[in-house]
């Protein structure tokens, strides 16, 4: 019996050993499954059968590698025009005088004048450049009569700001007034014209029609914020093979501020800076009896020398402007031995009122024959939008020997 007993358990264990290892898996309480050896073990989780870890993600092919996305670069921008636009501007000025010719002391003649612009300029190449400006103008007398002519044709070489060369019908270069014309001075009146009748006649540097002539001008500046220097030197009376070049030049020099560029202004409406500018002039047989109708045709050689000096300064809230220039004639039969001018003015703080004062005398080479020309003007400025837009209105006064002049005036200005 105990030997039966014995047997059984063993027979059992026997059987049981070799049952098919599905059935011991079916039979035996399941086990957890391992985790993989490179996953770091997950911390403690509630009860219950832990997932298997996710599979690994696939590497991406070389191609999609990630990498932040690029920028698109945005497209070539289109060349700029170097060459800009074509420029085109109108002036014009207009006045309105009360005076009398034949009998100075009175006020009863009224008269106009007026002077209009277009002006046209722009670049053709990088170191070419055209000026090309009209001019048309009426009064002095009865009538509308007036004329109309090319004021400038210039072609422009420009390769350097300290050197250019302009080939054409273009301002002579010689003192400051011929630089800013009537359009960009204080004064109503262009200076040294406008002597009692009978008189001295315009006392001015040789130039031309509006300060022009036909010629070869080179010239060049260097400016900075507070200095700058310019020179010019031209020849000109070139249309006719029958005259002598008239040489011209003119050197600048400018502290306190820049006057860069060609053209000068004889105010800036508000600019500190003192300019010293001279001039000189020479033409063989260019001083002639020509003025003269009742004398002969004779020549003797001409030459000229002047200097001038322009002072402004903002001051009070305004600007205070003092300029003045003097000129000396040589040549045997020169009508003029010297002239001169002074101007003081002051812009009111505001930028619109300026009065103004300024004389000028012309002193005559033959003495016997000419006295000293003397004209006074006093004006009142009215500058709504810089030299755009101003009004001038006043009384100029002008004396020789017994001849007396009086003109009560009130002129307009329009730049577009």
């Amino acid at each position: 019996m105990k030997l039966s007993l014995f047997l059984l358990p063993s027979t059992f264990c026997a059987l049981w050993m070799a049952a098919p290892p599905l059935a011991a898996q079916e039979l035996a309480p399941a086990a957890p499954a391992p985790a993989p050896p490179e996953v770091t073990p997950l911390p403690a989780a509630p009860p219950g059968p832990l997932a298997p870890p996710p599979p690994a993600p696939l590497p991406a092919p070389p191609e999609m590698t990630v990498a932040p996305a690029a920028v698109p670069a945005p497209p070539p921008e289109a060349p700029k025009d170097e060459l800009g636009s074509i420029n085109v501007a109108a002036w014009g000025r207009a006045d309105v005088l009360l005076h009398n010719e034949d009998e100075p002391e009175k006020l009863n003649d009224v008269a106009s004048t007026g002077l209009f612009e277009i002006h046209t300029s722009g670049k053709v190449h990088k170191y070419f450049a055209f000026t090309a400006n009209l001019v048309a103008s009426y009064g002095g007398g009865d009538g509308i009569a007036g004329s109309a002519s090319l004021l400038d044709g210039i072609v422009q070489f420009e390769p350097d700001d300290l050197f250019h060369l302009w080939v054409g019908r273009n301002l002579v270069p010689v003192d400051r007034s011929n630089f800013s014309g009537p359009w960009f001075m204080g004064p109503w009146f262009y200076p040294l014209f406008g002597f009692a009748d009978g008189q001295i006649g315009p006392s001015v540097p040789h130039e031309g029609p509006s300060g022009r002539n036909d010629g070869v001008t080179t010239w060049g500046f260097y400016a900075q914020d507070d200095f700058s220097i310019k020179y010019y030197l031209g020849a000109y009376d070139l249309y006719d093979g029958g005259e002598t070049p008239l040489i011209s030049g003119r050197l600048n020099l400018t502290f306190l501020g820049a006057e860069p560029g060609f053209y000068s202004n004889s105010t800036y409406y508000g600019k500190d800076l003192i300019a010293l500018g001279a001039g000189f002039q020479y033409k063989k047989d260019g001083s002639t009896t020509a003025w003269d109708s009742s004398a002969p045709l004779l020549k003797n050689d001409y030459t000229e020398f002047n200097a001038d000096l322009l002072f402004e300064k903002k001051l009070g809230g305004g600007a205070l402007d003092v300029e003045g220039a003097y000129y000396k004639f040589n040549g045997d039969y020169e009508r003029t031995d010297a002239a001169w001018f002074a101007v003081l003015s002051y812009l009111l703080p505001g930028g619109t009122v300026q009065p103004l004062f300024r004389v000028q005398q012309a002193i005559p080479a033959y003495k016997d024959r000419d006295d000293t020309s003397t004209l006074i003007d006093a004006q009142i400025g009215y500058i709504l939008n810089g030299f755009s837009t101003r009004f001038a209105g006043g009384f100029r006064y002008g004396k020789a020997g017994d001849a007396d002049t009086k003109t009560i005036f009130l002129g307009a200005q329009f730049l577009k």
